[in-house]
């Protein structure tokens, strides 16, 4: 990553027993994780290769908390497949949802409920990013097409999601996922008009997504004290993450993971706590998530 490589690369490998041991008597431990180039597979969406760390982990008792840019009920079928049961940020950061079996109705505003989960929003409604969106395309002739333009069979041919999948990923609540069809000069004036409109802008694995200006990381501290007013203690917060979109949550985190992509360099990432851990995988996706977890579970001396 280009700091400290010694001591901060290979943190899993090296975080001392003491360090370890003390944390683990006095604090519970979160594990935020993006999904699609990370706990998912960047090409066919495939988890298993991460199944042992995901059983290791539910087994002591320590949550997987998904935080990504997929849609709420893209993740409770994941969630489902996984076998997790836990909070799921969603469309990165425009909404937290939180299971009714562990969380009593939260106090913020703009909360509903749905599948047995209380959903709290912070972002703006996705038919207001999408006229904003189609105001833009009218007046400046900007050339890209988002899902709202598709058809979910088209969704499916675009993405490559099983045909399910894409009729979930449809179902947008906040933000808009589109893909650029023009040049690089139109895209650099589109970012500008984009801000300009109050909108934010940010680049994923295979895509755009637009929507209001809050971030995986602004959810992740939020849901972090919630489980600090749950637990009496605030946890060790761990985030695993691979594209700049993830860059946010894995600042705000004790221990911080890249996870190699399979097709470009590792996303550059600096510490700016000088105590946070931090490392890189050797593998990309789930296999690179898979060992990752399981050398913080070793390394902190997590029992089952």
């Amino acid at each position: 990553m280009g700091t400290n490589h010694g001591a901060v690369r290979n943190w899993l490998r090296r975080t001392t027993i003491e360090q370890s041991e003390s944390m683990n008597k006095t604090r519970s431990i979160l594990i935020f994780t993006d999904l699609d180039g990370t706990l998912l597979d960047q090409d066919s969406a495939d988890w298993k290769p991460a199944e042992a760390a995901l059983q290791l982990a539910q087994s002591r008792g320590i949550p997987i908390i998904p935080s990504c840019s997929r849609t709420f009920e893209e993740c409770v079928q994941l969630q489902q497949q996984m076998n997790l049961r836990g909070p799921i940020i969603f469309e990165n950061g425009a909404g937290v949802a939180l299971p009714q079996t562990q969380f009593r109705r939260p106090s913020a505003p703009n909360t509903d409920e749905q599948d047995g989960f209380w959903i709290c929003r912070v972002a703006q409604p996705y038919a207001n990013v999408r006229a904003i969106l189609q105001s833009l395309r009218q007046t400046k002739h900007y050339q890209f097409r988002g899902f709202g333009d598709m058809s979910e069979l088209q969704i499916a041919d675009y993405t490559n999601l099983p045909f399910q999948m894409a009729q979930l990923a449809k179902k947008r609540r906040h933000t808009e996922i589109l893909y650029w069809l023009d040049d690089a000069k139109s895209f650099d004036a589109f970012a500008k008009d984009i801000e300009t409109q109050g909108l934010k802008l940010s680049r994923g694995s295979h895509s755009i997504q637009i929507g209001s200006p809050c971030d995986k990381g602004q959810a992740m501290r939020w849901l972090v004290s919630l489980y600090q007013k749950l637990l009496g203690s605030k946890p060790v917060v761990a985030a695993i993450g691979d594209t700049s979109n993830d860059l946010p949550m894995l600042q705000s985190a004790d221990f911080a993971v890249v996870v190699r992509s399979p097709h470009a360099i590792p996303l550059k990432y600096r510490p700016t706590n000088p105590s946070q851990h931090c490392a890189v995988t050797d593998e990309p996706g789930p296999a690179g998530w898979n060992r990752a977890v399981k050398r913080l579970l070793e390394e902190m001396s997590v029992p089952a």
